[in-house]
């Protein structure tokens, strides 16, 4: 056992330190921690109370089901969380956590745990068109960011001592998909394709990629907008304000301007639609019902391989690269970033795309323009400003 006086009562034990001390003529041991200095913080975190984090049987399943989850539900309430947390987090337990760890006692958790757990799940696989496919490193991200979670409120509530995820070194890591802008050909293909993929010929799948192109929307804001939510005199569109449901986020409650070709386009879809009324969604089912989001998945994965089809490989390979990483949030980054480079103000941008904060679009979608930030404008701006000073 290797011991530092400078941290009493810890150990270093194989790859990770423990503590250790005596409470009430009992012996309290625990390990997993990644530094010496994190166990001696848990250790005097624990001697102040020993009651924190004792053995008990707080089981892992019991503690998300009448305790985690029923709090995010009421966060979820207050506007604090989106539903697609809890849909995530419920899909997450039910197929990787329940008959795992669902029975493993919160206090019995460790350093170790948590990595055997990331290992397993790294090696496993998932069926999808006949074939095996691994689980992506996104997917990866996604339960260990469930798992801390749980965790960290576990610790809250003083049923753990540590949360053990914020001890891992090598986390999974998101991938970033690369997005480019969309130029005024790779649209035209786009509005054309989705023009011969529905249907009729109707306008329907083009009004749909021309609103989340020209104003940056979010799958779910498309499909929950109604005619009366859509002002043609004003040319503002209503998001999330006159109904039950919620948004992403407080923010994606909002009005925002409509440009003057999707006026066009709404315009002539109304005309078209089988259900028009000011109740009636504008993209509305057969039976008179709001879309599903994840239909607009599908229809834009078919749409953008009909733009793709009548492409020569070899002259067109740019645009056949950029419209083949096309989804339906590229046309909200392809909207933020041309915002962006067009120098518009950050929180009207943030307003208009209902983000929480100019924060979050500046970070994200401004990194495309980087590039072209290296202008020398900073060095002009020192050249102007002391232009009478002599050398």
């Amino acid at each position: 056992m290797e011991r530092d006086p400078l941290y009493p009562g810890t150990y270093r034990h194989g790859k990770s330190w423990r503590y250790e001390f005596e409470a009430d003529r009992k012996r309290i041991r625990k390990g997993g921690f990644a530094t010496q200095r994190e166990a001696w913080l848990a250790m005097e975190k624990r001697r102040d109370n020993p009651q924190i984090a004792k053995d008990n049987k707080v089981r892992f399943g019991r503690y998300w089901k009448h305790t985690f989850r029923p709090r995010l539900e009421q966060r979820i309430k207050a506007g604090r969380f989106s539903q697609n947390t809890l849909d995530s987090y419920d899909s997450i337990y039910k197929v990787h956590v329940e008959d795992e760890l669902g029975i493993k006692r919160l206090q019995n958790f460790s350093v170790a745990t948590v990595k055997a757990y990331m290992e397993d799940l790294a090696e496993k696989t998932y069926v999808r068109g006949g074939k095996e496919r691994p689980y992506s490193q996104d997917h990866q991200l996604s339960c260990f960011n469930f798992l801390s979670s749980v965790f960290s409120e576990a610790v809250h509530d003083e049923v753990m001592a540590f949360n053990p995820c914020h001890n891992i070194k090598y986390k999974p890591r998101t991938t970033r998909r690369k997005i480019r802008t969309l130029g005024s050909r790779e649209i035209n293909l786009l509005l054309e394709a989705a023009l011969e993929y529905q249907r009729f010929g109707t306008l329907r799948w083009k009004t749909m990629i021309g609103l989340i192109i020209f104003t940056g929307c979010r799958r779910q804001d498309c499909v929950a907008i109604r005619w009366s939510d859509v002002d043609f005199k004003t040319r503002k569109l209503s998001l999330w304000i006159d109904t039950d449901e919620n948004g992403k986020t407080e923010a994606s409650a909002r009005k925002i301007d409509i440009p003057e070709k999707l006026i066009t386009l709404l315009a002539a879809w109304k005309l078209e639609a089988e259900f028009a009324l000011p109740s009636d969604y504008v993209f509305a089912t057969d039976r008179r019902k709001a879309l599903n989001k994840h239909c607009v998945n599908r229809a834009v994965r078919r749409i953008r391989e009909i733009a793709i089809k009548g492409l020569d490989p070899k002259l067109d390979r740019e645009s056949i690269e950029i419209l083949a990483e096309f989804i339906p949030h590229a046309g909200r980054h392809n909207w933020a970033s041309l915002q962006i480079s067009s120098k518009v103000d950050a929180q009207r941008l943030a307003d208009q795309g209902g983000w929480a904060n100019a924060k979050v679009p500046m970070q994200i979608y401004a990194q495309e323009f980087k590039d072209a930030r290296q202008d020398r404008s900073t060095a002009r701006n020192v050249d102007e400003i002391y232009a009478d000073v002599t050398l």
